[in-house]
């Protein structure tokens, strides 16, 4: 019997997969739960298992290319000697163009995929935006007193923040479902990290408000080692409740960011710089922080996304609230 093995959709949000390498060779038997081919989904490599039995007997799409879920990617077979369905032959007619003196670089899996995902973003979300400042003064005095076997970046604090915070505003911990919110259980932060000119990928620390300072740098350390590795995989980048995105690091005071769907709101903190503040009528020299929160008018509205980002400040100017 001829048996399609086929894209899986193995996350809510994936529409396609790219095929990178197979495992197994035409004409080669696969047992049951045998990993037949590897593909790239939501910018993880995934292993993909047969569900069946049989010899792989045609290979119908290639490595490198991108398909829709539900596409047949091969045909397996009980024995070498059934008929396999006939391929359908395509014909693609390039037209020719005239030389030009200016170079394409043709995107990759990685990119096309943010490409889409953030179009649809911008096109069906309703952002709206809070800027705040920060007074980081006492924070990065604290951080550099900390005595810890592992370096706490300010990335650590502020997920650490966030994570508190959102205990207390639990319509930005949610999804929504068509015409309902979905309330989450669980308090899970990604982090934006860059991968140079390939884009940027956003693992995520799963229970993030249950987890001390210290553990958050260590799981923070493991996800983006594993991220730039290109080892990163599915779990690590599913479930998130809100993305941090530190644009501090490129010395970037701050941008308007676009949320990472099918969450809610995405905080954005930009370098930390000495600036003239006013502190009781005398002019001061303070590390001061711009913050920005993107978030979904269609579940937050101006006042609730205020006082959320207003609950990270605060957390973030008395930093000892989130040493533990």
């Amino acid at each position: 019997m001829i048996k399609n093995f086929v894209m899986p959709e193995v996350s809510d949000v994936m529409e396609e997969g790219t095929v990178t390498a197979w495992l197994k060779r035409e004409g080669e038997w696969v047992n049951k739960g045998d990993p037949i081919v590897e593909i790239e989904v939501e910018k993880a490599a995934i292993e993909l298992e047969s569900e069946e039995e049989g010899y792989l007997r045609k290979i119908l799409v290639k490595d490198g290319e991108t398909v829709p879920v539900g596409t047949v990617l091969a045909y397996l077979s009980d024995t070498l000697d059934e008929e396999i369905p006939e391929e359908e032959k395509m014909v693609i007619v390039e037209e020719k163009k005239e030389e030009t003196k200016e170079r394409t670089i043709p995107l990759s899996s990685m990119r096309r995929n943010i490409a889409e995902r953030l179009l649809k973003s911008k096109q069906n979300i309703p952002h709206f935006y809070i800027l705040t400042d920060v007074d980081m003064t006492d924070l990065v005095n604290l951080r550099s007193s900390l005595n810890y076997d592992i370096k706490i970046s300010f990335d650590d604090f502020i997920i650490k923040a966030t994570a508190l915070a959102l205990k207390d505003f639990p319509l930005i911990n949610s999804r929504l479902r068509e015409n309902e919110i979905e309330l989450l259980s669980e308090i899970n932060v990604g982090l934006a990290v860059s991968l140079e000119d390939e884009g940027l990928i956003v693992p995520v620390i799963k229970s993030a408000d249950k987890k001390s300072l210290k553990e958050i740098a260590q799981e923070r350390e493991r996800l983006v080692k594993k991220a730039r590795d290109g080892e990163v995989s599915l779990e690590d980048i599913s479930n998130g409740s809100i993305t941090v995105n530190n644009v501090g690091v490129f010395g970037v005071s701050s941008i308007l960011a676009i949320i990472n769907p099918p969450e809610t709101a995405i905080l954005t903190a930009g370098t930390i710089q000495e600036k003239p503040v006013v502190l009781n009528g005398e002019i001061k020299i303070r590390k001061m922080m711009e913050m920005t929160l993107s978030a979904d008018h269609r579940v937050i509205d101006g006042s609730y996304g205020s006082k959320f980002i207003m609950k990270v400040k605060d957390l973030l100017e008395n930093p000892n609230l989130l040493i533990g």
